[in-house]
């Protein structure tokens, strides 16, 4: 027998409670519900069980000859450390897709400070339980044990030094990890400073804040393609509103553009207002243009209200996705998502023509991923006829975002996976990019 069997039990204190059913279930007594949420709000506050693990496990694998002196030790250096990360620790949690993504935790002097990703972004998956989410499911504990003694002490205000060493790491953690973790650094750093998150941004970009602008949100409000359950080759109508003197108001008109949309979705029946996978209406209408009129429609009906307010209307081709792709050549099917049709095929300039039609009638301001990428050069021809400035104009046009130079915005997005930024740039296939943190 074992010396631990051979143990005898503990003999409860005379002083000790008796287990009973209210004592054994806090949640039966309120008042200890509220004392152990209250205790654990604490507890993760200050970071204290997460660094009391990270110094037993310390002492643990250093296995000093007096391990209370040397626990003792990490104590005292931490509670009269004023800056630095002290513990980095993460779990899983899932986003809105309903896949498992990283949620990165830092903890400094400040409190506990929290970034994450979409799953979308590059990880490295649990292969231990490969069942788990259909083998998507993410390593947490990974980034304990590789970034925890690289970030220790350091100042997370020097975002670039702490990027770096996040960087060295991403072949162990992967992208998705190592970006959490630099969002939530870049939290703590900007509470360390006592200022807004983007005003410490803009101080890690050399930018004046006096320079500083108003980012203007831009709504999906109709989806189709890949993301909808409808006929639009389009994966989605968007809307900005305009000369907003605030990000509030613009958020306002913008849910108020929704609600007047989901009316006159509603008065053409049942089925219209149906949702596509990121929150946008889609409609069940025979076209895409159809479904673009309803849009202005919308917007019509909302200036009727309110004449000051304005809105710039976009449309996110995305036509890398029913394009096919044949000896360098594309064709484009505008049937593609057309349940029983034998598809309605057009090549890139013809694709091009239609979009230069919407941009004349219905005053469409952006563009994104107008063709395939092997089409670069009809792109690059889209964005030179739609934002060529007539050298007999009596004023220079105001343009998109107050440049002069940008009438309508092509953008490129799906272009950055398939080519390089220089390449864009040499080829004037598109006059703007849409880039994810993750790239």
């Amino acid at each position: 027998m074992s010396k631990r069997a051979q143990a005898p039990s503990p003999t409860p204190s005379s002083n000790a409670p008796t287990p009973s059913a209210s004592t054994s279930s806090l949640a039966s007594n309120p008042e200890e519900a509220a004392e152990k949420e209250l205790i654990e709000e604490y507890l993760s506050l200050h970071g204290i069980e997460n660094a009391l693990n990270v110094f037993l496990n310390q002492v643990v694998r250093d296995r000093p000859a007096d391990p209370y002196l040397v626990l003792g030790g990490l104590l005292q250096h931490r509670a009269t450390s004023s800056k630095g990360i002290f513990a980095v620790s993460a779990r899983e949690i899932f986003d809105a897709n309903g896949l498992p993504t990283l949620l990165a935790i830092v903890h400094t002097s400040k409190g506990r400070f929290e970034g994450s990703t979409s799953s979308h972004t590059a990880a490295i998956y649990d292969t231990d339980d490969a069942t788990r989410c259909r083998g998507k499911g993410v390593r947490s504990r990974d980034l304990t044990l590789y970034v925890q003694h690289l970030l220790e002490g350091v100042d997370p205000c020097e975002q670039t030094s702490c990027d770096e060493k996040i960087a060295s790491m991403e072949d162990k953690l992967g992208r998705q990890a190592c970006l959490a973790l630099s969002i939530a650094i870049c939290k703590a750093g900007a509470a360390h400073k006592d200022v807004p998150l983007f005003e410490h941004i803009a101080s890690l970009a050399d930018v004046p804040i006096e320079n500083a602008c108003v980012p203007v949100p831009i709504f999906s409000v109709v989806q189709g393609g890949v993301h909808a359950s409808n006929k639009l080759f389009l994966q989605e109508i968007t809307v900005m509103p305009i000369g907003c003197a605030s990000f509030q108001d613009a958020l306002r008109w913008g849910a108020e553009l929704h609600l007047a949309l989901r009316d006159l979705l509603d008065a053409k029946g049942v089925g219209h207002a149906n949702r596509g996978a990121f929150g946008g209406f889609a409609p069940l209408v025979n076209s895409t243009e159809e479904a673009i009129v309803l849009v202005k429609d919308a917007i019509a009906k909302l200036k009727d209200a309110e004449p000051g307010i304005a809105f710039g209307l976009g449309v996110h081709v995305a036509a890398h996705a029913f394009a096919t792709v044949s000896d360098g050549e594309a064709v484009y099917n505008l049937d593609k998502w057309v349940v029983g049709s034998k598809g309605l095929n057009k090549a890139g300039d013809e694709v091009v023509d239609l979009l230069r039609e919407w941009c004349r009638v219905h005053q469409v301001m952006t563009i994104v991923d107008p063709v395939d990428i092997v089409d670069i050069k009809v792109a690059s021809a889209l964005n030179r006829s739609e934002n060529e400035v007539l050298p007999d104009a009596a004023t220079p046009p105001s343009g998109v975002g107050g440049d002069p130079s940008v009438k309508v915005q092509v953008v490129g997005h799906a272009f950055l996976q398939h080519t390089k930024l220089e390449t864009l740039h040499e080829e004037r296939a598109c006059n703007t990019i849409l880039l994810h943190v993750s790239q």
